[in-house]
């Protein structure tokens, strides 16, 4: 049996910094299943996730604020991901909550 283990919700951290971003999450609509992939070489936080789109772009990061415990998981050989709850544009900002989960076998 697989489950899915609600962890925490989030808002996508660092989406004003992706270059094409209006593209990139254009067909990412409530539901849209997020891949979480650690960048541990990260020059600002070596607990850094990134969170990309089903074509593996990064559309933006897991707050820092957030990220240890789902990063020292993912380091263990936990799959974790993000299901999108909510989009919206404000101005050229694009707001995506999404809720994480720990798949457990």
């Amino acid at each position: 049996h697989i489950h899915e283990i609600f962890l925490i919700d989030c808002r996508i951290a660092g989406t004003t910094h992706v270059e094409g971003i209006d593209d990139k999450t254009s067909n990412i609509d409530k539901g849209t299943l997020l891949m979480f992939q650690r960048e541990k070489d990260n020059q600002y936080d070596s607990l850094a996730i990134q969170i990309l789109n089903d074509k593996k772009e990064r559309i933006g990061y897991v707050p820092k604020a957030k990220n240890e415990i789902l990063a020292r998981l993912m380091d263990a050989g936990k799959l974790i991901f993000g299901r999108v709850e909510e989009k919206e544009k404000v101005d050229d900002w694009i707001k995506i909550s999404i809720k994480v989960f720990m798949k457990d076998v």
